[in-house]
């Protein structure tokens, strides 16, 4: 986006067989699991122009991470 606001240009060079480095996950067709082949990978970020720019080349699956701890034998949120 900001090469492109700047006018410049970025050459990347990934030998891998497919695109996106490391982020990269297959579907197992089995179970149909998604199977994160570099271990998982969590795309954050504020603004939604990054999130639209980032769609242009891909859906992304939803993620929410929530930690539940246990206290007293309660477990969080509820106590």
């Amino acid at each position: 986006m900001y090469c492109k606001i700047l006018k410049g240009s970025v050459a990347i060079i990934d030998r891998r067989a497919h695109i996106g480095g490391k982020s990269y996950s297959s579907l197992v067709e089995e179970t149909d699991l998604e199977y994160h082949r570099y271990s998982s990978h969590i795309f954050t970020y504020v603004a939604a122009e990054v999130w639209d720019y980032i769609n242009q080349f891909g859906e992304l699956t939803s993620y929410q991470h929530k930690v539940f701890i246990t206290r007293k034998d309660k477990v969080s949120p509820d106590y």
